[in-house]
């Protein structure tokens, strides 16, 4: 096989003629010829081509400035420092301060208003103060036709502003500084009417609703702090067309009352007995001595067998 040489492009037409396998196999010293060089191996270190990786914390620009000798370093000599650079450049700039020359103001030439901005004195039919004339200078420069129209201009301006403030109200200078508060829209008739209604209709609730209560409260009993019942009201009047004879509860005349009205007129002391506790007064079985239960088991005995009698009687008879 010949060995390719020449240029690099003249190397890659050839490449492209050629077929794939005439490729693969001269590859290597295709490589060879584009880069000029030796034999493939491991590279040679040098100290030429060491380089620091960067990270945090450390100052490459110093540490370059430093091998150039442009460093923050240490001065050769103590006894002669040289003068820092910004104060150098003080001094160097300090004769030019001298030759600047103050500019002179151009006159305004904007209309000027002497004395105070409005007057104080009010007349009669006054809403507000009234607001000075404006004093008009001509400039230096300003022409006599130019000066015109300016004065012409500012009084078409004030009688602008005079007739927007008739007609809605306002004070323009106070629109234009932003100190006018809105002022609140009156209530239509239409819903002065209707407020008016249910006003109306609220009152004629709450006098039937005041009514109510006045009629509840009749039949009522208002019971003071303190008060004690000791048993239901007795009512002393009498109905119209009422019976006298009509059974109560308490009056009516049980059998057993009877029997008892009988026994007492052949046991005068059990109703002794009975009658000499007060009304109301009870006593429990546990607190009695033993000869009170005892008569109370016996009067229980007899009572019992005198109702059996009776309805022995009773089934007897029918």
């Amino acid at each position: 096989m010949k060995r390719i040489t020449g240029s690099v492009e003249y190397v890659i037409i050839l490449c492209r003629k050629r077929s794939r396998q005439e490729v693969g196999k001269n590859s290597a010293k295709l490589t060879c010829c584009k880069y000029k060089m030796g034999k493939i191996g491991k590279p040679q270190k040098s100290r030429k081509n060491k380089k620091l990786k960067k990270f945090e914390g450390y100052d490459f620009e110093t540490m370059n400035e430093n091998r150039r000798g442009k460093g923050n370093l240490a001065p050769n000599d103590d006894d002669n420092q040289e003068i820092p650079g910004k104060v150098q450049f003080m001094i160097d700039r300090k004769p030019d301060l001298k030759k600047v020359k103050k500019k002179r103001k151009k006159p305004k030439t904007n209309v000027k208003i002497k004395g105070k901005k409005a007057v104080d004195v009010m007349e009669k039919g006054m809403t507000r103060p009234m607001k000075p004339a404006p004093v008009f200078n001509q400039g230096k420069k300003e022409s006599d036709k130019q000066f015109l129209k300016r004065v012409e201009i500012e009084t078409q301006r004030v009688l602008m502003k005079s007739k927007l403030s008739e007609k809605f109200k306002v004070d323009m200078d106070e629109l234009e500084s932003g100190n006018v508060k809105r002022r609140k829209k009156g209530m239509s008739e239409n819903k002065k009417k209707r407020l008016n209604e249910k006003k109306a209709k609220k009152q004629e609730k709450r006098k039937v609703l005041q009514e109510d209560r006045d009629e509840d409260s009749k039949f009522q009993d208002r019971v003071g702090f303190g008060e004690v019942v000791m048993a239901p009201p007795t009512l002393t009047a009498k109905p119209r067309k009422s019976e006298q004879k009509l059974n109560r509860p308490g009056k009516k005349s049980l059998l057993l009352k009877e029997i008892i009205a009988d026994n007492a007129t052949v046991n005068p002391d059990s109703v002794k007995r009975a009658n000499s506790r007060s009304v109301g007064q009870t006593l429990k079985r546990k607190k009695m001595s033993m000869a009170q239960q005892s008569i109370m088991d016996s009067e229980r005995e007899r009572v019992i067998d005198l109702y059996r009698q009776y309805k022995a009687e009773k089934y007897k008879v029918s």
